[in-house]
């Protein structure tokens, strides 16, 4: 599984095709997964698109298998 991690978030995404790169934000809002493309969408992005483009599909911060190891916690100053 691809994880791109920084600082304590840690984002899953997958990639499919090849090409000129598009990101792929599911609909969903908070809950915005790959697996949405798959399964509750109009259609299925990450297969009518591959064929011209390298897609690079994400699930959004705690949707999906990606997460936030603790919550941030900032004071303005």
């Amino acid at each position: 599984m691809p994880l791109l991690q920084y600082d304590r978030v840690t984002i899953h995404y997958e990639e499919f095709g090849s090409g000129y790169p598009v990101l792929l934000f599911s609909g969903g809002s908070l809950n915005s997964s790959i697996d949405a493309w798959h399964t509750i969408t109009a259609f299925d992005a990450t297969v009518e698109f591959a064929q011209d483009f390298r897609l690079i599909a994400l699930d959004i911060r705690n949707a999906g298998a990606s997460w936030r190891s603790e919550e941030h916690t900032s004071e303005l100053q």
